[in-house]
């Protein structure tokens, strides 16, 4: 080898800087260490146990901190995900935003579909939104009239471009498979002689990162390694939900509904931390997949409540019929390490060609683990192929199982022969079980973004070989599923909210107290009120599980939803009422009779008390979920006949 005749320790350079970049308005520099090198004609390996870096930098203008104003919920996750990876986390201060946002103005979670898949779709925006995230749904055609670029994707990304700059956009969801909403075809570098269609690396990465414009040299290769000057962070959190049909699209959003625990089927809760790990022979070496699995499954990486089942063709346990049984038990986490294209997934690999055994297209397909849904990970090649009907879309798309995530490639994934569970896409899957369970990133959109970002500085070393890998990971890896959805890493508990069910609007805020297991305080627990105009308060719950929403201004007093979300909690839903300092708050009462028709007289006899001893009167009933004005028909506010509208 070539080292043999440098004379010198390799690498000669210990420290390397990958170039700056832009993680959602904060400034990162890459670096990677060498703290070892060796001297091969010593044979002798030298270990650096002290290293000392300095960084030189520049204040640029705007490089503030955010004011508590314009901070968004997509701000508050980034920040999160720099805290992450950072040692010195007193020091990362975002670009400040230009024009602080007013709430109305503010949208948190995009939902990019056709005008077809709206109606079905608007479910999931109505639950986001009441969990605290201000969500609008923009149709692609009105993205191809509204916004300018070369093609659809440009406009897509310009149109994801200015909800981030201008609404503080944290996450996007992609409604649709790539024939509804289209993805970018990216470039890392090529696999074989020359650029195939194996190196077209179907790229919703391009949707995330939102610095350049991803074709600086104006060819037809969109994310060439220097040559297109791509920053490669993340600026939002991207998924996908791969469905062609409207009834794709309604399994899906029942899916994802009913594993947060706010669906029409109840959530199961004992399988919640259950994990199956399903691996095949690589090559004849061997290299066994499921070594590579150990070094997940034994780096207590996993809680230690965690259970494990295995089928590795290492061990003898693989085969279709064992994987097909596995799978419709219904596993919180599915983690697959084995050869695969887009249609045939390796069930049994170490045998002779004509008795291998593989899971296909058809058999994700009639997958019956419902209500028990999971979240995949698969390092196998093209298994989330976007532009072929792949395992992965029909993994997510079964209607009586299968699961609400799959992180999988469009193409190739990239495994070590001869050391398994070190190559760049065995690291990746490991970094994005650590940021689930130990980076606390319960989001899985969050969680995958830290596995890219993890290694980004390899992505921008060269542009092949072991570091190129990397790229090509970053670029042709998705999530087949909801960015915002958090991933279970506990059995789920319940919440016990305290809170008065009537507050004074515009004035003091609402005051609530979250506890959970054994009584004590959940802190970090999301309290959002809302209404049926649009209204939306939030806030987070401190270290003593308590938290004061700041309410916005409001005309009149009305009723809100009140929902609580906290990771490995339930959601909780209730019911306040906001009044003000004028109006009167109704202690008890009764109506009679009970139940009635339209055109039917009712008698209330109610109680009030009023902290201004102002005259009692009656704005306004509640009946059957909706709002009526009320009005005076005879005698007094006191002890009068009111009338609805």
């Amino acid at each position: 080898p070539s080292a043999y005749s440098l004379g010198e320790a390799q690498p000669a350079e210990q420290l390397i800087s990958t170039g700056e970049g832009s993680l959602r308005g904060y400034r990162v520099l890459g670096l990677i260490v060498y703290p070892m090198q060796y001297e091969a004609v010593e044979r002798r390996l030298l270990l650096s146990t002290e290293m000392t870096i300095e960084v030189t930098g520049k204040q640029t203008p705007g490089a503030l901190a955010a004011s508590d104003e314009s901070l968004t919920a997509g701000d508050s996750a980034a920040r999160s995900l720099v805290n992450s990876l950072v040692a010195n986390t007193q020091d990362a201060v975002p670009k400040r935003r230009a024009v602080p946002l007013y709430w109305r103005d503010r949208c948190d979670v995009l939902i990019i579909t056709q005008d077809y898949f709206v109606s079905s779709l608007e479910t999931l925006r109505d639950w986001l939104y009441r969990k605290g995230y201000r969500t609008k749904i923009v149709e692609v055609g009105d993205i191809d009239v509204d916004y300018m670029g070369p093609d659809l994707p440009a406009k897509i990304r310009n149109c994801i471009k200015d909800y981030y700059l201008n609404q503080g956009l944290g996450w996007v969801i992609l409604g649709g498979d790539v024939s509804e909403v289209p993805t970018r075809r990216g470039y890392a570098f090529t696999s074989g002689k020359t650029y195939g269609s194996k190196d077209y690396l179907q790229c919703d990465y391009y949707y995330s990162d939102l610095d350049g414009s991803w074709n600086a040299d104006g060819d037809e290769y969109w994310g060439e390694y220097k040559d297109d000057q791509i920053d490669m962070y993340p600026d939002v959190f991207v998924g996908r939900l791969p469905a062609s049909s409207l009834s794709d699209i309604k399994v899906l959003v029942r899916k994802i509904l009913t594993y947060e625990g706010a669906g029409e089927e109840q959530l199961p809760t004992d399988y919640l931390t259950s994990a199956f790990f399903w691996a095949c022979k690589l090559d004849d070496r061997p290299t066994w997949g499921g070594d590579a699995k150990d070094s997940i499954t034994e780096a207590t990486i996993f809680p230690s409540y965690w259970t494990f089942k295995t089928c590795y063709d290492r061990d003898g346990t693989s085969g279709k019929e064992n994987v097909l049984a596995a799978m419709d038990e219904g596993y919180a986490v599915i983690n697959n390490c084995g050869h695969s294209t887009y249609n045939a997934a390796s069930a049994l690999y170490d045998a002779p060609k004509s008795q291998r055994e593989y899971i296909m297209c058809n058999d994700m397909t009639r997958l019956k683990n419902a209500p028990r849904y999971s979240v995949l990970y698969s390092i196998g090649c093209l298994f989330g192929a976007l532009d072929l009907d792949s395992l992965g879309e029909r993994f997510m798309n079964a209607a009586a199982g299968g699961g609400v995530a799959a992180l999988v490639n469009s193409r190739y994934g990239w495994y070590s022969s001869g050391s398994p569970g070190s190559g760049p896409s065995d690291l990746m899957d490991r970094e994005f079980f650590n940021a689930l369970f130990r980076g606390h990133h319960y989001n899985i959109g969050e969680a995958f973004a830290e596995s890219k970002v993890h290694y980004i500085s390899y992505s921008k070393r060269s542009k092949k070989g072991w570091y190129g890998c990397f790229r090509w990971i970053t670029y042709g890896m998705n999530l087949l599923g909801s960015p915002i959805m958090p991933v279970w890493t506990a059995t789920p508990s319940t919440m016990a909210v305290d809170y008065d069910p009537v507050f004074r609007l515009n004035r003091d805020g609402f005051l609530a107290r979250v506890t959970g297991r054994e009584g004590r305080p959940v802190q970090g627990a999301l309290v959002c009120l809302t209404d049926r105009h649009g209204w939306l308060a939030r806030g987070t719950t401190d270290e003593d599980g308590q938290v004061l929403v700041d309410t916005p201004y409001v005309e009149s007093a009305r009723n809100f939803d009140l929902t609580v979300t906290a990771q490995n909690y339930l959601p909780y839903f209730g019911r306040v009422t906001g009044v003000y300092n004028t109006d009167l708050l109704l202690s008890d009462g009764e109506v009679t009779p009970r139940y009635g028709r339209s055109g039917d007289t009712f008698t209330f006899q109610v109680h009030y008390f009023d902290d201004d001893a102002d005259a009692p009167f009656v704005i306004e009933a509640y009946v059957a979920g909706h709002y009526f004005p009320l009005s005076l028909l005879e005698g007094t506010p006191a002890d009068g006949t009111f009338g609805i509208e």
